[in-house]
């Protein structure tokens, strides 16, 4: 039943081609990843139910009991009731990855703080999301289950998945995280670093530039920046050039022409874009 309802909140979007879900742990474990060449705009009813998800997306989202913006890795936990008004639902394009897990109402499961979470749901807001997870375990998370597990080992690996997603939101909503992250001030700066790199991400400013241009050192900004986003300055440059060029060669452009585009020579284009995806840039541009 579980797995129904959310391949029909996928067929609103017309995402459930990517879709893979398992029943597991008395509800529904969820997992996508596509790459969306145009913007996708759906109006999903979401089942009544705990609904925990994670992903890394460009998406707007609003509804009857709220919603966010999400330009990068997120992490959302919301108790839907029967009668909640569908959301307006708009995502962008670029490369989406989702992984989720469903619990239906009245329904039991053995997950160490389930019960927590919705107590802190119910008590409050009943839709809470953040665009500051750690983006190393949002990463593994949505990564693609590895075929080589099959049968049962593929659903011990989703209930592995599930347990990881639950505690991830535990450590999130009761505040245990707050350590990890930096400061307002230093977040806003990270923030506005990551706005102008992504300005320029085929000829970007070096760190001492980015440093003034946000106002403070080398030091503070690239140690707020790794707390923030996970990586370093330089990686984040890497991973946000090759994914630009995914999407430019789903579109149809050449690979040439995608590596100069963001600032590459097609040699050191071709090499990098197959450590970041598993394949060279031609065998991308053919699963268009």
């Amino acid at each position: 039943m579980g797995t129904e309802s959310i391949r029909r909140v996928a067929q609103a979007g017309g995402l459930d081609g990517y879709l893979q879900t398992a029943e597991t742990m008395g509800g529904t474990f969820h997992h996508s990843h596509q790459i969306q060449t145009v913007p996708v705009h759906y109006n999903p009813s979401l089942p009544a139910g705990l609904h925990l998800s994670c992903g890394i997306a460009r998406l707007s989202t609003q509804g009857g009991l709220g919603g966010f913006d999400l330009a990068g890795p997120g992490l959302t936990a919301m108790l839907c009731p029967a009668d909640a008004p569908a959301f307006s639902t708009r995502m962008m394009e670029g490369e989406a990855k989702s992984c989720g897990f469903f619990l239906p109402v009245d329904a039991a499961a053995e997950i160490p703080h389930l019960g927590d979470i919705q107590a802190i749901l119910r008590h409050g807001a009943p839709l809470r999301a953040t665009n500051r997870p750690p983006p190393h375990l949002i990463a593994q998370l949505c990564a693609p289950i590895d075929p080589w597990f099959q049968d049962g080992a593929r659903a011990l690996v989703a209930q592995a998945r599930v347990l990881e997603l639950t505690a991830l939101v535990w450590t999130w909503l009761s505040g245990k995280d707050e350590r990890l992250q930096p400061s307002p001030r230093l977040a806003t700066q990270a923030d506005t670093a990551r706005d102008m790199l992504e300005d320029r991400l085929r000829n970007p400013p070096s760190l001492a530039e980015l440093a003034r241009m946000v106002g403070t050192n080398v030091r503070t900004l690239t140690d707020a920046f790794r707390l923030r986003f996970d990586m370093s300055i330089a990686t984040y440059v890497t991973k946000r050039r090759l994914e630009v060029a995914a999407h430019l060669l789903q579109e149809g452009m050449g690979v040439a022409q995608a590596a100069y585009h963001v600032g590459y020579t097609p040699s050191h284009f071709s090499n990098a874009f197959q450590r970041q995806f598993g394949m060279r840039p031609q065998a991308a541009r053919h699963r268009r």
